[in-house]
């Protein structure tokens, strides 16, 4: 009975901590959180929130596109690593030390917060370079 028991509790966790197939791996998620969170400074700092949601709709299409992944595809996702923070906690340290890198980057170059603006964003070929 205790062998049935153990190998139970070993059968449970090991099928509790597989990743299913259509859920975007570790290092797919980190990128596009990378790349969403840097979607989201651009929103920001363009002030795009008060303009046009198409200009914000457009960010997340060409997101989306970039990693070829569907919406649906990344709600899934978000689901299931929200679902497993043992998961999601390995993921975002590492997503933070790049946006840390990136903001050092720009520190370095010594641009003047006001002189940070970038250019309107107006076409799908400027988000794409900026993402």
């Amino acid at each position: 009975m205790k062998k049935i028991s153990v190998l139970y509790i070993l059968l449970i966790f090991l099928f509790g901590a597989c990743q299913p197939k259509h859920i975007l791996s570790s290092k797919k998620m980190e990128n596009i959180l990378y790349d969403l969170h840097k979607a989201e400074a651009i929103i920001e700092v363009e002030n795009l929130a008060v303009k046009q949601d198409s200009s914000i709709n457009k960010f997340y299409e060409v997101l989306l596109e970039k990693h070829g992944i569907s919406q649906a595809q990344f709600d899934s996702s978000i689901v299931w690593y929200t679902n497993n923070p043992q998961r999601f906690n390995k993921i975002y340290p590492r997503v933070i030390k790049r946006l840390e890198a990136d903001l050092e980057e720009l520190r370095k170059q010594d641009i003047e917060p006001e002189k940070m603006k970038l250019r309107p964003v107006e076409d799908e070929k400027m988000i794409k370079k900026e993402l």
